[in-house]
């Protein structure tokens, strides 16, 4: 770490507010990463990015600004497969399912197995 990224306590920045260039929001911060710093943005459909702490500019006790333009973000996002399905996603996932399709297709109720007897017991 470098500047003044190094002068800011990584656990004083954790859930405070992320800003880039003309007061863009970035979100809020997650983790301090070696040299980087993880934001989330969005309660939903979130999106994580990762910049390198070269690019903190300011730290007013609130607000993390950080050297970066909205046309820039795409090259700090970060892509995870692990990241959990969005709500559309799941909506069209369970569309589906209601439409017969799935692996399973869809809900199949098995047949109730009837006494032998036909209901009358011997005493």
């Amino acid at each position: 770490m470098r500047g003044i990224a190094s002068s800011i306590d990584s656990n004083e920045v954790i859930k405070k507010e992320a800003k880039g260039n003309s007061n863009l929001d970035l979100g809020e911060i997650q983790q301090i990463i070696s040299d980087r710093v993880v934001v989330q943005k969005g309660m939903i459909e979130k999106e994580t990015y990762e910049f390198p702490k070269s690019l903190v500019r300011n730290f007013d006790g609130n607000v993390l600004t950080i050297e970066v333009s909205e046309n820039q973000l795409i090259n700090f996002k970060v892509v995870n497969s692990q990241t959990p399905p969005t709500v559309r996603d799941q909506y069209l996932s369970t569309t589906e399912i209601d439409r017969g399709g799935g692996s399973g297709g869809g809900i199949q109720i098995e047949p109730t197995i009837e006494n032998s007897t036909n209901g009358s017991e011997s005493p």
